[in-house]
């Protein structure tokens, strides 16, 4: 039995309060689960690419790199450098970029994997030293995640995934890569004298739960496609001070966070495809235009060779393309050290009411299963009535 820390609250979370919470989180789930299954093709690689940049970004701000978001565009398109190293970070931002992008590209979600696969291989991140075992140490910091997960799975069995995601918090707390690290005192020389300071140590690679957080909320009914949660795992859920009911509400609020991010991910690529269909409606169907624009919209700025990689395209036909994007105001073009790059450009909306013909709002093999099932019932009736005549 652990010691009470100082920081401890008199009381534990309220049973009914941490119910609810379980509850309120276990009905995003499922809608987040009817959401991903009721997407289009076009609308699940859009939000993929969504998806993807928001867990590159979470992973690296949580591990130190503040200045993430804001030059991540560049890096991409390598046109500046990545995110700037401090005492702070523990592994360089290339290595935690690259070992999810591994690992990511074998994801059981297809359309998941192939996005990972697209941007690894097109992607110019580049690191200012060597980072081979950085790498191998993100590589491993993922394994490991995925090793408790499984942990916890098996140890938790039950309708809801909270006794298994409360299960993966207590074995991260026990191994050293996730457990929150105390603070590091350092002496400097101020005037003469010897002036000693706290300050924060190196971040540990807590983000990689967040890709192993998933496979634990899938293990239920409520949720079928085992995707990361970005954010969803902290420092705080991990902290020695939590009663267990003030753990339970915690991971249950942080994971419905995550949740309710996803779904507004999920929805905005909806809406962003329907609108693309209208203002594209005279495009060929083999055009590339809606891919390009949806990875470029979606994930970050694309160089000409990179969109010439990513999609098979000579240049001229990287031209052709941008230029009808550019033309329907989807897209943006500008210059920056030298590298012409674009920037998409989110499309006007536009009424549910006049979506345009083409955009199901079910899956296209939904349709299908049903215009088959219809057939078989027409069929059948028709062969009655020949009997019957």
């Amino acid at each position: 039995m652990e010691r009470i820390h100082p920081l401890a609250s008199d009381h534990d979370a309220k049973t009914e309060e941490v119910g609810a919470s379980e509850a309120t989180c276990a009905m995003l789930l499922g809608r987040l689960d009817g959401l991903l299954s009721g997407l289009t093709d076009p609308e699940k690689r859009l939000f993929c690419w969504y998806f993807l940049r928001t867990s590159l970004l979470s992973a690296l701000t949580r591990s130190g790199y503040a200045d993430a978001e804001h030059r991540f565009d560049a890096w991409f398109t390598g046109a500046g450098r990545g995110p700037e190293e401090t005492p702070r970070t523990s592994l360089s931002a290339r290595s935690i970029v690259r070992a999810i992008l591994a690992d990511l590209s074998h994801h059981g979600w297809e359309p998941l994997a192939e996005t990972a696969r697209l941007a690894g291989r097109i992607g110019r991140f580049r690191s200012d030293r060597d980072d081979v075992q950085d790498q191998a140490d993100a590589a491993q910091a993922l394994q490991a995640a995925h090793g408790l997960a499984g942990r916890a799975v098996r140890s938790s069995a039950g309708p809801l995934p909270f006794p298994a995601l409360g299960q993966l918090v207590e074995l991260a707390r026990q191994d050293p890569r996730f457990a929150p690290a105390n603070r590091e005192t350092r002496a400097i020389a101020v005037g003469g004298r010897i002036v000693s300071y706290e300050q924060d140590a190196a971040h540990g690679a807590i983000w990689a739960l967040d890709f192993a957080w998933g496979e634990v909320a899938s293990s239920c009914a409520a949720w079928h496609i085992p995707l990361p949660c970005p954010g969803a795992s902290g420092p705080y859920l991990l902290a020695p001070h939590l009663w267990p009911g003030e753990r339970r509400l915690a991971i249950c609020e942080s994971t419905a966070k995550t949740v309710s991010e996803l779904i507004r991910m999920a929805e905005t690529s909806r809406r962003h495809v329907r609108a693309l269909a209208a203002a594209l409606s005279g495009l060929r169907s083999s055009s590339r235009a809606p891919d390009v624009w949806m990875a470029i919209l979606g994930f970050a700025p694309f160089g000409i060779d990179q969109i010439a990689d990513a999609f098979g395209m000579s240049r001229r036909g990287v031209y052709t393309v941008t230029e009808t994007l550019a033309s329907a105001g989807l897209l943006r073009r500008t210059t920056e050290r030298g590298l012409v790059v674009f920037s998409g450009v989110e499309p006007e909306p536009i009424p549910a009411a006049s979506a345009p013909v083409g955009v199901d709002a079910l899956p296209s093999p939904a349709l299908a299963a049903f215009d088959a099932a219809m057939s078989e019932i027409d069929r059948l009736l028709s062969r009655q009535s020949e009997r019957g005549l």
